[in-house]
């Protein structure tokens, strides 16, 4: 229970360092805004405006030729390496655990093939 205590109290310490960097973040940017000028904001809008749509074309030929090159290598069935690595990886095999567990239960030999891997722990945060 007093693990409990310590782990929450560092969660909520994350929380509050969390919540301080956006402060930061949103500072950073107010003070950024106070010094352009309405000449210069306009001269960013127009950079934007210019750039923006050759950025976006380009991201897009991107995604359809890495598309083109997954499907490509799929059929090929093996890793392609040129200028980048299109790595082509056999698909999973899964065992329905549920399934397994009940069939264990009239069949307790099988459990010498189960391996539980290490516990991992992740950060959501809300």
């Amino acid at each position: 229970m007093q693990n409990d205590k310590i782990h929450e109290q560092k969660l909520q310490q994350l929380k509050k360092l969390d919540a301080q960097l956006d402060i930061i973040r949103l500072d950073k940017n107010a003070a950024i805004e106070q010094i352009l000028t309405p000449e210069v904001k306009a001269q960013l809008a127009a950079i934007d405006a210019e750039f923006d749509p050759m950025l976006s074309a380009v991201r897009d030929a991107i995604g359809k030729l890495e598309g083109e090159v997954k499907l490509a290598v799929l059929a090929h069935g093996e890793t392609v390496k040129a200028a980048y690595m299109a790595v082509y990886a056999e698909g999973r095999e899964s065992w329905d655990g549920k399934g397994l567990a009940g069939y264990a239960v009239a069949h307790p030999e099988i459990e010498a093939f189960k391996k539980i891997g290490s516990p991992s722990v992740s950060i959501r945060r809300s």
